[in-house]
């Protein structure tokens, strides 16, 4: 197999230095976050634009053949236009091609100019990315939302030619690259850069392999792209994948808290937003952001593309968002806590009227978002959180948190109808059950001792009974005989985990969790044999381990993942999870096949991230001082890591929610400080807010381990080493999969092989990067361009074993004759 596409080149078109306001007539004024729209012109510009797109000060106009961008500053106080620009980019040499609209945005815009409704413009569609199709021979030109302004990218075709690319730039003052590689086109309005370009070859899979690519300047006015080692030598990126991520939120504080898979494929967020313009979608229930913090509700395409629908809930006070999930006929529960008067309830739901101070609250929206079919408090006058919700199997809601009211309503056959004290807010637990149609409590039952104690998660076995775990500073918290921790709290603060009946009537077990310092459960999950799987935070040096993958904690906090048996008698494994720094292990998620997968947050740059992570270094590490990044982990059931990576850019992130993708990988959201957070082109929302607090995100990763490099060539005798690639997923599914050796010696033979062990074996001056037995693969003979493939035929016995391949060729300019590639480490998937 061979690749069809090869070697988008990315673009960054900066915006100017300068500020400034749009006229208010162009596309600018119409075209607001969240995600910059192309729209299309049907009469209400002038007839050569065919899509304009803008924000704030800069306004581009698309046109057949180049494109057109307004700069404009207001000066003085009385903020009259006092300067512009505009440069136009030609594409030269181009054929004349109408540029396409592609990945649709929800929707339409209406330009109602003048007084003559005659001269309206209604129902214009937008679009989040442009085509120029066979632009110059074999190379397409794809616009898109970018860190600046907007980016484009140039798509060749095999056999297609770089060099045919060139634009021409009009209305500039000097057009320069300069020393960092960086295209520089001077103005009235200052400088105007393009960041280095960035090259790679695009695999059947989606795994990108770098090429070296740099701006050419061709004459004063012009400039064009080359890439000198296209495709020759280029190595092969180990990247799992960010599939899409998005940022969710406004020019305020927004954090998604929860994320969920529907059963439509589709993914679901809820959190809490300061933002008035967040992104909601029109028809929707609320579209009117109601003051303070308000929930949001966010449905995003199962591709990330796009929103299906947004919704704000809330009242004037504060509202946040905590958990959510879809029933099967794709009714949306919603739950958090509140404290406006005037949040939103339904006639007949439980309780309508706000107690007082912070309630609990359970909601339901149905499938598109546009009503609220019902809604219900649930608190006393004192304050009350409620942190997590599940769904049984009849649709009816199980919600915990926490109360410091003696009156929070309790259940006639309860297993504890009264509060056993502690302070506002955080004195005992509450485990309840609600109906389907929140008209009634059906179940609830107070967890606790005198002192405080915090629910954080819910989940519900098979039966219907219920799990709940957080922490305790209780020395009289409730647990049973035999459990792993019967207590009490050996550091002030321990984590527990209590399972209940299906009624909440009887306790079946309960145990602490914890060492000699600070301990909380964050999150727990369900294997399919009642195991649970746990993460959370300890500042413990002496925390329970069993089987640990790392047994020794790396700071004062240090984040943990545990599996606890289904009695609660036994850990099957416990782990520490951490380094240097502070890190917190915050929520966890049970995927398919029994990988147990882990998010929070880490300011460790020597956390034990896998070779093949998608980001194996902390953004912004000794350029911004504190960086926290998110991390993405993943362990088998006996506890061994399976997977590990940063997620995040130059500031901060915090991982808050995660949950199976249905398809192998995760879902992700959180908060998120850094405007390089990584948002793959063609997600919702790529453009950070710039607002110096924190967007929400959401993101879905893939946890494939795709081929990867190892070990070092031998340097061969023309100074040059053999790197290996690949240009196929290796799936049984896919067929044949190809291994690629480039930069061996032109017209010298050679042999692939392999072998199920991978070492370091010195041989020849250099290292076999495997140990024996060897398996010879291919005899191969390397090509005018020191290039050499061989196809390895996946059989089924191969499936979900790993193979180690090289490339051994002779090098006659060698003392030993021998030349030896670096090593390639695949595993073979279904």
């Amino acid at each position: 197999m061979t690749r069809p596409l090869l070697a988008p080149a990315l673009l960054v078109l900066a915006p100017l230095a300068a500020g400034g306001t749009a006229p208010g007539d162009g596309p600018g004024a119409d075209l607001l976050r969240p995600g910059l729209t192309f729209a299309e012109n049907r009469g209400q510009w002038p007839e050569t634009v065919r899509f304009a797109a803008g924000s704030g000060p800069a306004a581009l106009w698309v046109e057949a053949g180049g494109l057109v961008l307004d700069r404009v500053v207001l000066g003085g106080p009385d903020g009259l236009l006092s300067r512009g620009c505009a440069l136009r980019l030609r594409f030269d040499g181009a054929t004349a091609v109408e540029p396409r609209g592609e990945l649709p945005r929800s929707g339409r815009r209406h330009y109602l100019r003048g007084s003559e409704p005659a001269d309206w413009v209604r129902d214009v569609r937008g679009f989040a990315r442009l085509r120029y199709e066979e632009l110059w021979p074999g190379v397409d030109l794809v616009l898109r939302e970018g860190t600046g302004m907007f980016e484009y990218d140039l798509e060749l075709a095999p056999g297609a030619r770089l060099a045919t690319a060139r634009i021409e730039v009009e209305g500039a003052s000097g057009l320069e690259v300069d020393a960092l590689g960086r295209l520089v086109i001077t103005t009235a309005l200052g400088e105007l850069v393009q960041s280095a370009p960035r090259a790679w070859w695009l695999g059947p899979d989606g795994s990108r392999q770098p090429v070296e690519c740099r701006f050419r300047k061709l004459g004063a006015e012009a400039f064009g792209f080359e890439a000198p080692g296209r495709p020759e030598d280029a190595p092969f990126v180990v990247d799992p994948g960010v599939v899409w991520s998005t940022y969710l939120g406004d020019l305020d504080h927004d954090l998604a808290r929860a994320v969920t898979l529907g059963p439509d494929g589709d993914v679901y967020c809820t959190g809490s937003t300061f933002s008035p313009a967040y992104p909601i979608t029109s028809g929707s229930y609320d579209f009117t952001w109601n003051g303070n913090f308000d929930v949001f509700v966010s449905r995003i395409r199962a591709d990330g593309t796009d929103l299906v629908w947004s919704t704000f809930l809330g009242g004037a006070g504060h509202d946040n968002g905590h958990a959510l999930r879809v029933a099967p006929n794709g009714i949306v529960f919603v739950a958090g806590d509140t404290d406006s008067a005037d949040f939103p309830t339904t006639t007949g739901a439980f309780d309508t009227s706000h107690a007082g101070g912070l309630d609990g609250f359970v909601a339901r929206l149905n499938g598109t978002g546009a009503w609220l079919l019902s809604s219900t408090f649930l608190g006393t006058s004192a304050a009350e959180r409620l942190t997590d919700l599940v769904l049984d199997d009849q649709g009816r809601p199980w919600v915990t948190g926490s109360t410091g009211g003696a009156l929070f309503p309790t259940t006639a056959n309860a297993h504890d109808t009264t509060w056993n004290g502690g302070s506002s807010g955080a004195g005992d637990v509450y485990l309840s059950r609600l109906s389907a149609d929140l008209a009634s409590l059906e179940a609830s039952t107070f967890l606790g001792g005198l002192g405080d104690e915090r629910a954080l998660a819910l989940a519900l076995g098979p039966q219907g009974e219920p799990r709940v775990a957080g922490w305790t500073s209780s020395s009289a918290f409730p647990t049973t005989t035999g459990v792993v921790g019967p207590g009490p709290p050996a550091g002030g603060r321990d984590g527990f985990v209590a399972r209940f009946d299906e009624a909440a009537a009887n306790l079946r077990w309960s145990t602490l969790l914890g060492g000699s310092d600070l301990d909380t459960v964050h999150d727990l999950d369900l294997y399919e044999d009642g195991s649970l799987a746990l993460a959370g935070v300890t500042r413990s040096t002496d925390f329970p381990l069993a089987n640990p993958e790392q047994a020794q904690s790396g700071g004062l906090e240090e984040g943990f993942v545990a599996r606890l048996a289904a009695d609660g008698r036994d850990l099957n494994f416990s782990t520490y999870l951490g380094g240097a720094g502070d890190d917190q292990a915050l929520a966890v998620a049970r995927l398919q096949g029994g990988l147990l997968a882990v998010t929070g947050s880490t300011t460790s740059e020597d956390l034990a991230v896998a070779p093949w992570a998608f980001d194996s270094k902390i953004g912004g590490v000794g350029t911004w001082a504190g960086t926290r990044d998110a991390f993405v982990f993943a362990y088998h059931k006996d506890g061994s890591q399976s997977y590990g990576s940063f997620l995040g850019g130059a500031i901060d992130e915090v991982g808050l929610g995660i949950a199976d993708d249905g398809a192998g990988g995760v879902l992700l959201c959180g908060e998120t400080n850094s405007g390089d957070f990584p948002t793959p082109f063609g997600s919702f929302d790529v453009s950070y807010d710039y607002s110096s607090v924190p967007d929400g995100f959401a993101t879905r990763m893939d946890f494939a381990r795709f081929p990867f490099q190892y070990g070092d060539p031998k340097i061969n005798s023309l100074g040059g080493w053999a790197l290996l690639s690949t240009s196929d997923f290796p799936s049984l599914a896919e067929g044949d999969f190809t291994i690629w050796a480039g930069g061996g010696i032109s017209f010298s033979w050679g042999w692939f092989f392999w072998s199920d062990q991978a070492g370091s074996v010195p041989f020849a001056g250099g290292q076999l990067l495997m140990l024996p037995p060897y398996h010879r693969l291919k005899y191969v003979t390397f090509n005018i361009l020191g290039m050499a493939e061989a196809d390895v035929t996946i059989d089924a016995s191969m499936v979900g074993t790993t193979r180690y391949y090289q490339v051994y060729y002779h090098d006659a300019g060698d003392p030993t004759g021998v030349g030896l590639s670096e090593g390639l480490e695949v595993l073979f998937y279904p």
